[in-house]
């Protein structure tokens, strides 16, 4: 696939300029009895991204009879498959119905869509449409309404979209600079995006905040190392970063970073077992599943699971139908719907895959 900033999927990698941006496929579930907000992840915490943020639907903790990171993990197709391709989009959640925002379709070009899906029959409708098409964006959902943070049309925006699903759409801000391929989360009621990379093909190594649903941003801190393409969690009031593109040349990294918003400092905690980029990533309590993504420049089908709390990294014994990278994800309730991507042709897919916990 010819990304819109000119670079090849094959090649971006290797020369990430910003045109095969990505909606980190991320997006996170939360433990209910953890959460102080609307949102995935733990400590009040909402994850966006293409995968992007469930309310506090999601798993219990204290009520099961097995640890979380005992419960077994089963990855099926789903029942039903997107109507149009797409791949590094936008994906949040009300704990009920899935809501997309833009990406990137099969053609290669930016979508302004917003969709509802039912995640029971797959049964869409557009509930809006955004002022400004984008991909490798991040979203997440904040008091009924979808916020898109970033992305590429092309070229990479500084744009901050609201959508109430079925009413208004309009930017109601700017980030400090053009942004994409980076990932969002919510903490304590602060908007943070981390990473990334601009339009000049410099990698972001900033953080910026929003204290007011992402109207205005400043920066507040760096990242230990530059990414684009990460996975993302939250847990216990604390950001990590997963992985990513780490070079101008398209080089991984294994490293797991830790921003703390209450410091504003990042520090390397841990390491994958691989360098690693491109997964779609969805959080459960204090879990994040990183499923597909490339290891050594190979689109893969591996479904790891990272605890946040050990930062341990296991293997699910589960795959993918097919090798899958930047799609999105979200849970709802104890199932994630990990939602197109980019296939093994190069191009954005239609494929839903399940992913279910116990």
């Amino acid at each position: 696939m010819v990304g819109l900033f000119g670079m090849s999927r094959r090649t971006h990698r290797r020369d990430h300029r910003p045109l095969a941006l990505r909606t980190v496929g991320l997006v996170a579930a939360v433990v209910a009895a953890a959460l102080s907000v609307v949102a995935c992840g733990s400590g009040g915490a909402e994850l966006g991204g293409g995968s992007s943020a469930a309310p506090a639907t999601a798993a219990p903790t204290t009520t099961t009879t097995l640890a979380v990171e005992a419960r077994p993990v089963r990855v099926t197709p789903a029942p039903w498959s997107l109507a149009t391709a797409i791949q590094r989009e936008g994906l949040v959640t009300d704990g009920t119905s899935i809501f997309m925002a833009g990406g990137l379709d099969r053609s290669s070009v930016s979508s302004a869509a917003v969709t509802k899906i039912d995640p029971a029959t797959g049964a869409a409708s557009s509930v809006g449409t955004l002022p400004v098409a984008v991909h490798d964006t991040q979203a997440v959902w904040r008091n009924g309404t979808i916020v898109v943070v970033g992305g590429g049309s092309p070229p990479v925006r500084t744009d901050v979209q609201s959508v109430v699903p079925g009413g208004a759409a309009k930017v109601i801000g700017q980030l400090p600079h053009d942004r994409a391929d980076h990932v969002v989360a919510q903490v304590g009621g602060t908007l943070y995006a981390l990473g990334g990379v601009d339009q000049a093909s410099n990698l972001d190594g900033t953080v910026a905040a929003s204290t007011d649903g992402g109207v205005t941003w400043k920066q507040v801190g760096t990242l230990a190392q530059a990414v684009r393409y990460s996975g993302v969690g939250v847990w216990d009031g604390q950001i990590y970063l997963l992985g990513g593109v780490a070079s101008a040349s398209g080089a991984d990294t294994a490293a797991i970073q830790r921003f703390d918003p209450k410091t504003n400092q990042t520090t390397v905690v841990g390491q994958l077992p691989q360098a690693f980029s491109h997964p779609t990533s969805v959080q459960y309590g204090p879990l994040v599943f990183l499923a597909g993504g490339f290891v050594n420049n190979v689109r893969g089908t591996k479904v790891q699971r990272v605890d946040l709390r050990s930062l341990a990294t296991t293997d699910t014994g589960q795959t993918l139908p097919g090798p899958m990278s930047d799609g999105a994800a979200v849970f709802i309730g104890d199932t994630a719907y990990l939602v197109g991507g980019e296939g093994a042709d190069g191009k954005a897919s239609t494929t839903v895959t399940l992913l279910t916990i116990g």
